[in-house]
């Protein structure tokens, strides 16, 4: 391998885990908003909503998890 391969391949590495660690980053803001205890109806609806358009697999899981927290 010559050394432009591996600069190559470290760049490539270095962008692969930029791009991982902001996935992550968004998951965890996500999780910790589905999380959030709230006991207005409004900012309810308004977390849903926000959890809705960013990853819509979270969609279904949000909406459980704040019925269960209101019983």
């Amino acid at each position: 391998m010559t050394n432009m391969d591996k600069d190559d391949d470290r760049d490539r590495l270095s962008k692969l885990k930029a791009e991982e660690r902001a996935r992550t980053r968004r998951a965890d803001a996500l999780r910790n908003l589905a999380e959030t205890r709230s006991d207005s109806l409004d900012n309810k609806v308004q977390t849903v909503r926000t959890i809705h358009h960013a990853d819509n697999s979270l969609f279904v899981s949000a909406i459980a998890r704040m019925m269960a927290k209101d019983k």
